[in-house]
C-alpha cells in the first residue's frame, strides 16, 4: 500500500491488489486459530481486493481507448474515485504497523 501511495501507477496498485489477495487467502487458512481477530478482517480485505480489481480493469480499459475520446476522460475520473476509495479502505485495514498487526492476530500454535 505504501508503495502504491508513493507512486500510484497501475502496476503498483496491481501489486498491492495481489498482496491484499494473498493476505486474504492466508488469513482464511489460519482463521480457526483465532476466529475473533481474523474473521473481522476477511470481508474488508475481500472488498479492498475487489476495489483494486476494478481499478486494474479500468487501467487496462483506459490503455485501449484512443486519447482524446470522452470515454477515456470518464474512465480516468472513475479510476481516480476508485483509487481514493481503495486508499481509504487500506488505511482502515493497515493502520497498525506490521508488527502490531501481526501481534493482533495472535496466531500462537502452542
Amino acid at each position: 500500500m505504501r508503495q502504491a501511495q508513493a507512486d500510484p501507477t497501475g502496476e503498483n496498485l496491481h501489486q498491492w491488489r495481489k498482496a491484499t489477495k494473498t493476505l486474504w487467502y492466508q488469513l482464511r487458512l489460519v482463521r480457526n486459530y483465532n476466529v475473533e481477530s481474523i474473521t473481522p478482517l476477511l470481508e474488508p480485505l475481500d472488498n479492498l481486493g475487489r476495489t483494486l480489481g476494478a481499478e486494474h480493469d479500468l487501467t487496462v480499459a483506459i490503455a485501449e481507448i484512443e486519447p482524446g475520446q470522452g470515454r477515456r476522460k470518464e474512465a480516468k475520473c472513475q479510476r481516480k474515485a476508485i483509487r481514493v476509495d481503495a486508499f481509504a479502505q487500506g488505511q482502515l485495514i493497515f493502520a497498525p504497523k506490521p508488527k502490531a498487526f501481526a501481534r493482533s492476530l495472535d496466531l500462537t500454535l502452542a
